[in-house]
């Protein structure tokens, strides 16, 4: 099955597991190692093409612009904030990996491999819902346990991390 593949659809195929990985992950709110994973493995296939086809094919979108501009301002906010507790570049990583993610698909010539990306979107949504409704109707109320003390687990935080 992989014999006959050439290289270009190698990388393409590692940004297609790459996707799923991540998309297939998203429910699983602790699984950050499971989310990096898979969004490393479609940048490294990416990079991999763009290497094995020696250009770079940049598609400028209209929001390029306010895209750097926000990562500056963000970039400059975790380096110089007053509490490194509350802002750190792992932050700005979170911010980075989304913005990251909105340029991968962009640029990933999947085709027709977009059917199954949205397919596991939508699977996903659906069991991260499922999911939600069944801990609520169980009694388990995890939502509002944290919503509406999110400054004393913030506190909570902050005194544990001294």
């Amino acid at each position: 099955m992989f014999r006959n593949l050439s290289p270009n659809e190698y990388f393409n195929l590692a940004i297609y597991v790459g996707f799923l990985i991540f998309v297939l992950a998203l429910p699983f709110g602790d699984a950050t190692g499971i989310l990096n994973a898979g969004l490393l493995l479609a940048l490294l296939g990416w990079i991999g093409r763009v290497c094995y086809e020696r250009k770079l094919e940049w598609k400028r979108t209209p929001l390029d612009i306010p895209i750097a501009v926000f990562l500056g301002l963000a970039l400059i906010s975790s380096l110089f904030a007053p509490h490194r507790d509350v802002s750190s570049l792992g932050y700005f990583w979170k911010l980075l990996r989304a913005i990251l993610l909105f340029y991968a698909v962009i640029h990933s010539r999947l085709g027709t491999r977009w059917r199954h990306i949205i397919l596991a979107f939508i699977l996903a949504g659906g069991f991260s819902s499922a999911l939600g409704l069944w801990y609520y109707a169980d009694g388990a109320h995890l939502g509002t346990d944290f919503l509406f003390n999110s400054d004393t687990r913030l506190q909570i935080d902050l005194e544990l991390n001294r």
